[in-house]
């Protein structure tokens, strides 16, 4: 297996970039997820260090190997990259072995070892006696995995995945989320997953990149990414967050600071080194928020929407301090509350997003 490493990496397509100046250094064996909104250039990443498409500037490597920089340019068929795409791309008219042999195929394999790769790769992926099938006859998540043992049969040194649980039902996107963390658990292979799709990347992934206008904004595991955002914009894609203003009182102990929050004097979560300022920017959980009893000190809020989770009720309130921010908050089932309830509130954590 091997690690990855861009440096600088740069791409445009004749506008402004889509990959700007991102710097990412990937262990051999991590799980790395890139995750962001629709265009911040995650899957541009994926295309560059598949080889599909040119850096603009900067550089990779692969392992020892540099594969793309300045008068480099190393072809897809040489770089021993397996990729995984959200459509399968599954010829319909071979059957699940032939298209799984089909790389090796190309390149010339012997009879005898396509054979003994191709059984190996069914097997890891749990569809050993399923060679004989056409793709029409599989589910969807069943489709996956031989897009997935294609992939292995190559015996690549890193696995990109883009999306490739996009087109899957709930049940199976679950199902595959485990075969993936199965697989990867099993073999150590280096792997980077692209996706949209939080709840995937923080199940998955030892550590997260979050990707925002092409630009690299944080990379951290997935609990310090929730817990710890780096910027408002982290702290407001990830999770269910209330980023609120704070003006910032005075250290607490090291990794707390005070705040006042809405008006309400709180002890909350810091950078090493956080000193007083006004105009700060809180990130409040909905679990950082309790309902308090009515005494001073406390906030108050009316509520604006309540809504099932199933065993938990998800609330939406506007802060008299603040009127048009939104407060989210959970409370446990029963809850008899409703749209137009006024509740105090009291905060028990949250973190204050560190300076830009």
């Amino acid at each position: 297996m091997a690690g990855l490493k861009l440096d600088r990496a740069t791409k445009d397509f004749g506008g402004p970039p889509v990959v700007d100046g991102v710097t990412l250094d990937i262990a051999d064996g991590e799980f790395i997820a890139v995750l962001g909104p629709s265009g911040c250039g995650k899957t541009t990443i994926l295309r560059l260090v598949a080889g599909f498409e040119r850096l603009g500037g900067g550089s990779i490597a692969i392992g020892d190997r540099a594969v793309s920089g300045p008068g480099l340019h190393v072809p897809p068929e040489d770089r021993r990259v397996g990729v995984v795409f959200q459509s399968y791309a599954l010829w319909p008219h071979m059957d699940v072995a032939g298209n799984v042999a089909y790389p090796l195929r190309v390149a010339g394999v012997g009879d005898d070892e396509m054979r003994r790769r191709v059984g190996q790769a069914l097997e890891t992926v749990g569809l050993s006696g399923l060679g004989a099938r056409r793709p029409a006859d599989l589910s969807g998540g069943q489709r996956q995995r031989v897009a997935l043992a294609r992939c292995l049969v190559m015996e690549p040194s890193l696995v990109l995945l883009d999306e490739p649980l996009a087109n899957l039902d709930t049940h199976l996107r679950g199902a595959m989320q485990r075969e993936f963390d199965e697989y990867h658990r099993r073999t150590g292979t280096t792997m980077l997953y692209i996706t949209h799709d939080q709840a995937e990347a923080m199940a998955l992934a030892d550590r997260v990149a979050v990707m925002s206008q092409g630009r690299l904004v944080q990379l951290a595991p997935p609990s310090r990414l929730y817990r710890e955002p780096a910027t408002r914009m982290v702290a407001e894609f990830i999770g269910q967050a209330s980023v609120l203003d704070c003006d910032v009182l005075s250290a607490a102990e090291p990794g707390q600071a005070h705040a006042r929050v809405l008006g309400i004097d709180c002890v909350l979560r810091a950078a090493p080194g956080e000193a007083p300022r006004r105009a700060a920017a809180a990130c409040l959980r909905p679990e950082d928020i309790a309902f308090a009893p009515a005494a001073p000190g406390a906030g108050h809020a009316t509520l604006r929407r309540v809504t099932y989770r199933g065993g938990s009720f998800a609330l939406e309130a506007a802060p008299d301090a603040a009127p048009d921010a939104t407060l989210r908050l959970v409370a446990p089932e029963p809850c008899a509350l409703e749209p137009g309830a006024r509740v105090s509130l009291g905060i028990r954590d949250g973190w204050i997003i560190p300076a830009a």
